[in-house]
């Protein structure tokens, strides 16, 4: 199993389509959008294994307030 993202952690199908998660040849999500508190999570740094393996990508999100209170 494995997935393809775009660059804010969503799966789109746009574009060529290539995004999605997938088992055994087999696309089983191919639209997904990542939002926190309804916003999108800010990339703070990505980084890829020189052998393309492993993404680690670090986010964060704007402070999220409930009636005005932390």
């Amino acid at each position: 199993m494995f997935a393809v993202f775009d660059r804010y952690g969503d799966i789109e199908p746009i574009g060529l389509a290539e995004e999605g998660v997938f088992c055994d040849g087999t696309r089983f999500l191919s639209n997904l959008v990542l939002l926190i508190g309804g916003a999108r999570p800010l990339l703070l740094s990505s980084t890829v294994r020189e052998d393309n393996a492993t993404l680690t990508a670090d986010f964060t999100n704007v402070d999220i307030t409930r009636d005005g209170q932390w």
